[in-house]
This record gives structure tokens, sequence and C-alpha cells, in this order.
């Protein structure tokens, strides 16, 4: 009963999502009204969230007779595990796409409050509730997860197991998902302006801002899954240049990418066709995401089973690119920017190069084996070594136009331009100095002066921005505007890019392991530690067993009792390791159980110091703390009171003057 429930709001909201596309392009073309589709959106919404809602109750009272919950329920995984259970499998997060599809559709009608803007909603709703009814109608044909079952089972195998051995797996995907989803907004919109041929500022401005939700999420997303893979998979990293990682990871840089060049956009209507490009860099590539972890073609603790929905997949992308190029084709001509980039503009070029080439890099290192497979049936690797030997150059060279960047007029450089990376460039100097006589190799040197050189000069910007003097204040004071908030933002984000650039170098070249056998009272020396194993334990948890071993390490700031375990699932052969980990603030001591011999009583123990590991964490959250001050740039200034005057908001920029003080206007 719950199941054809389930399957009939399903196709309501499909149906809901069709009706809305058609409204939508009949309100562009004044043959509709404009409040046709928004009802249409509204519609979708409900009937896709009551869909995604149903089928949690089906998975929390493990309603067998469903096909979705017999294939990832079980009587004995825990609730937080059983709920997120429904973006766990294929059919299940395909469902809760199409419902947060529906949602940033009706967001975007909510949200949209200027009269020029509104102008602009019916187009984009019209791409928006096309792809909500493209998803829904897959959950309802090859992906439907509400099919009946006969004979019901008594009990299923429950989600992968390494899906429900840490609370971060319940908010890793939903993060990802969300950012993916956001994506489809700036797309939409450019769709409706190049059909429109109205690639002006407004366009971009809109694009840019709907833009910043998503990236901030796809940022705490990527951030949260490393830390997942750091806590859960025992490996002792953080990012193993797994494809589904790097797939995950490519809709971020091009991202990135836009964030910076819309900014040059809305000077003189500049790079006009490199903005559309990467807006639809970024949905497509969310879309190659989800072909490759949902068609079986990628082998992957993080990919899905083979499915029929490739094809479908493989369609739309094709669908996306061919359209886009050929608007492009037809309307960009219409809209030439007139300009000059200047330094700033330059540099603004430069980084997107920079990013474009790491998102190249991270695409050809991820299709490249898929593409000899196809051709040679020949199964090929590309490991981390190529993703670090390419990448790494390319982000020191980021983060010296981090570093600089602040400090760059629009128009020619400058003096103060110049005397403004001093403070920076002395500190990564004495640091860089500092290294080579402890004697680090040449790649941590540099790692770490450019790093330096990015969070002094974020740091000294940020504090120049608060503390300037303000006119007719007898003392520096703090401004509190939607201009300001804008530029603290990016700046803020600027300092977490560094730090966590400064921790990956460090704890990639400081790393340092060892292996240890040990027997119940038996110690040994690990990393200047002493390691003691003082007995075996097994408890029963829930669909698991857990083997633990107690040790207790000694040296460093004191004596610690770790239980390193490795978790024995009802459903699996292969035991999962959970690590023990003792976070600081220089490093991180990681203890890893790799084998307990019942027979000898030897337990099998790696011991790892990891430098600075704990502190990317933080950095990532600094980056997206970063997006969101910028995306509450508006709302803080109406907050306020304060609003800037027309004459201050667009008087021109002059060459000799520095973008920290006209970010954001």
């Amino acid at each position: 009963m719950i199941g054809a429930l389930g399957l009939a709001v399903t196709i309501a909201g499909a149906g809901s999502a069709l009706i809305g596309t058609y409204a939508a392009i009949g309100a562009g073309h004044s043959r509709w009204s404009a409040e046709a589709p928004v009802r249409a959106a509204w519609c979708a919404f409900v009937s896709l969230a009551a869909a995604n809602i149903i089928m949690v109750v089906a998975l929390v009272a493990r309603d067998f007779s469903i096909a979705y919950v017999a294939q990832v329920g079980s009587r004995e995984t825990q609730l937080l595990f059983t709920v997120a259970s429904l973006w766990g499998a294929l059919e299940g997060s395909i469902l809760f796409w199409a419902g947060l599809l529906a949602g940033v559709a009706v967001m975007l009608a909510q949200r949209t409050g200027d009269p020029d803007d509104r102008a602009r909603v019916p187009g984009a709703l019209a791409v928006l509730l096309a792809l909500t009814a493209f998803f829904a109608l897959i959950v309802v044909g090859p992906g439907n997860p509400w099919r009946p079952l006969s004979p019901v089972p008594l009990d299923g195998p429950g989600p992968n197991p390494l899906l429900q051995d840490h609370p971060l797996m319940a908010f890793h995907p939903p993060l990802l998902y969300l950012g993916f989803v956001g994506l489809a907004v700036p797309f939409a919109l450019t769709v409706d302006a190049l059909v429109r041929g109205r690639l002006d500022d407004a366009w971009l401005r809109l694009a840019r801002r709907w833009t910043l939700g998503p990236w901030t999420l796809l940022t705490l997303g990527l951030v949260a899954g490393a830390w997942w893979s750091y806590a859960v998979l025992g490996w002792g990293g953080y990012w193993g240049w797994d494809p589904v990682e790097n797939v995950a990871l490519l809709p971020w840089l091009t991202a990135t990418a836009f964030l910076h060049s819309a900014m040059v956009g809305r000077r003189g209507g500049l790079l006009l066709t490199w903005n559309v490009a990467l807006v639809t860099a970024s949905f497509a590539l969310t879309l190659f995401a989800t072909l490759v972890t949902r068609s079986g073609v990628l082998d992957s603790v993080h990919a899905f089973t083979r499915s029929a929905i490739g094809p479908l997949f493989v369609g739309l992308l094709g669908a996306v690119l061919v359209g886009m190029v050929g608007l492009l084709v037809l309307r960009l001509p219409e809209a030439s920017g007139q300009g000059r980039l200047g330094a700033r503009g330059q540099a603004f070029l430069v980084n997107n190069l920079l990013l474009a080439a790491v998102a190249a890099t991270v695409l050809v290192g991820t299709v490249f084996p898929l593409l000899v497979e196809a051709v040679a049936s020949t199964r090929v690797s590309v490991g981390a070594p190529y993703f670090e030997r390419v990448v790494g150059p390319l982000a020191a060279g980021l983060l010296v136009l981090v570093g600089i960047g602040p400090s760059l007029p629009w128009g020619r450089w400058s003096p103060t331009a110049r005397r403004a990376l001093v403070p920076g460039a002395v500190v990564a100097a004495a640091l860089a100095g500092a290294l080579v006589v402890l004697r680090l190799d040449a790649g941590a040197v540099a790692g770490a002066a450019v790093g330096t050189f990015a969070l002094a000069q974020s740091i000294w910007f940020i504090g120049r921005r608060l503390l300037r003097g303000e006119p007719g204040l007898a003392r520096p004071g703090l401004r509190i505007s939607g201009v300001s908030t804008r530029a603290i933002g990016g700046l803020v984000s600027h300092v977490g890019f560094a730090v966590l650039a400064l921790a990956v170098v460090a704890s990639a070249t400081g790393k340092r392991e060892t292996v240890v056998p040990l027997t119940v009272g038996g110690s040994a020396e690990a990393l200047g530690r002493t390691v003691s194993f003082i007995g075996r334990e097994e408890r029963p948890g829930p669909n698991r067993t857990v083997i633990a071993a107690r040790l207790r390490i000694g040296g460093g700031a004191g004596t610690v009792e770790l239980t390193p375990a490795l978790n024995v699932f009802r459903t699996s052969t292969q035991a999962i390791a959970t690590p023990a980990i003792v976070p600081g603030v220089v490093d991180d001591l990681y203890v890893t159980l790799l084998d307990l011999d019942t027979a000898t009583g030897v337990a099998t123990v790696r011991v790892g110091a990891h430098p600075f590991v704990s502190w990317i964490w933080p950095a990532g959250a600094l980056i997206a703390l970063g997006g969101l001050l910028a995306l509450a740039a508006r709302p803080l200034a109406r907050r306020s009171g304060i609003v800037a005057s027309s004459k201050d908001a667009t008087r021109p920029v002059v060459a000799s003057e520095s973008a920290l003080d006209v970010v954001g206007r």
C-alpha cells in the first residue's frame, strides 16, 4: 500500500513538472500567467517531497515489500543510517535529487523579487522543471524504487557497511547533492539569458549570486567527505584521487573560476563567452558526476552498482552541451563586451586558466582509464603521483594569485599595489629560509612559502579592510555594509584556502608511519613512542561484531589508551577497520588495527604521526564561511539600515583604485 502511494505521488510530481515546463515556456511568451509555472513548481515540490518522506517512513518501518527497502534496509541498522539510506543507493538518490530540483525551482521563484529579475524566472523555471521531470520520470521508470517485492523477505542486508560506520555519511552526500542541484539554477538563468539575448550585468549578478550557495555547500561536502575518509577507511589519508572524489571536485573548480571571472564580466561585459562556458561546464560536470557514479563504469567505494539509466544521462549531457553551443553561436554576437582587463582583470584571467588546467588534469586522469578499457579492453589506473605532480605546481600558482590579487587595481600596476606585497613576502621568505636550514626538500619549502605568502597577505588585507579610517571619523572604525561584507567574505575564503594548502603540504611531506606486531602484555617502540598491547576485546554492535585491541601509548605529551577496532558486519566477509585518532595542534596520532590473530593473539598495528591534518577541517569551514559572508552581503546591508548612495555605487573605477576598495560594487 505504501509503495503504491509513493509511486502515485512521484507520478504526480513528474506530471506537475511537465505541466510547469509547458506553462513556463508559455509565460515567457506572454501566453500564460507568470504565476502558472510557479504553482506547478509548488505542486511538483510538494509531491516529490512527499515521495521522499514516504520512502523514509518505509525505511524506518522496515517495509520489505518495497524493493528499495529490501535492497538497503535492515532491522539492525541504526536509525540515523536507516534514514540516510534514502540517498545511499541508486534509486533512492535519484528520488532525493528530483525532490531537491523541485525545491530549488520553488526557491528561485520565491526569492527573486526585483522586477527585472522576475522577468527571467519563467525561462529559468522552464529549464529547472524540465530537469525535475527528467529525474522524476527516471524514478517512475527505469530507476523505480517502489517496485513491489514478492515473496517479502524477513530482513534486508542494510546499506553498504562503509556507509554506516560514521555519522558524517548522513551529511556528506546531501551536502554534495545540494551543491550539484544548486548549480542548475545559474545554468537555467544562463539558458534564459541566451534565449532572450539578455547576457547583461543583471544576468551575471544573478548567476554569480546563485552560484555562491551551491559552491559553499560543495565546499562543505568535499571537506566532510575528506574527513569521513580519514576517520573511517583506516588508510591514514583524506584524499586518494578516487574517481568519484575527482568528479565531485570538478564542478567546484569550474564554479570557483566563474565566481572570479564574473567580477571581470561585470566591468564592461568582458569574458562573456568564458563566463557562459564556466556556468555550462559547472552544470554539465554535475551531470557527468551523476553519470559515472550511477552507471557502474567506475569501481569505487563511493560508486553505485551498474544500472540501465546511464544512456539517459549520456543523452541529457549531450543535449546540454550541444544546446548551449548552439545558443552561443546564435546569440553571443549580439552581446559583445567593451573594456580593458587591467592588472586585476589579467590576474583573474590567469586564475581562471590555472583552475581550468587543474580541472582538465583531474578530468583527463579520471576518464583516461575508462577510454583505455573501452578501446583496448585493458584496465589501467592513474594514481596519485600523476595528479600531485601536475596539480601541485598549478595550486602553487593559485596561491601566489591569492596573495597578490586583492592589492591589484583594475587599471595599471601602481607603487601602492607593489608595496602591499611586502608583508607577505617578508614572512614567506623568513619561513622558507628556516625550512631550508632544516633541510626540507624543495617541494615542501616551495609549498610552505607560497601558502604562507597567501595566508599573510589575506590576513593583512582583512585587517586593512576592517580597521581602516573612514571619512569623518577621528579614528579607524569598523564598517558593516554589503560591500565590505562581500570583500571580507572573499578574503576569509582566501585565508581558508591558504591554511588548507599549508596543512596539505605539511601532512604530505611530514607523514610518518610504522607497522608493529604486538603480543598481549608486550610492547614495542614506534615513532618515538612506546606501544603496549593490554588485551583484546570483542563486543556485539548493531549488525556487526567489533573486535578491538586495547593499547596504551606513552611518550610525547603523555600516555593515552586507545582501542582501534575491526568491524565484522554480518552482511560482509571483509572486516572494516576503525582507526583510533588523537587529534593534535601539531600532529595527529593515528592508530589502525590491521589484524588480530585469534590463534596466536598477535595484533598487527600501524602507528602514524600525521602533521597538521586537524587544520584541514577548520580550513574548509573558513572557505565555506567566506562564501556565506559574500552570500549574506545584501541582507546584512538591509538589516543594518545602510544603503549606499547611487552616486557612490555608480562612480567609475579609476586606474589606480585597488580592487580591495571596489570589490562587490
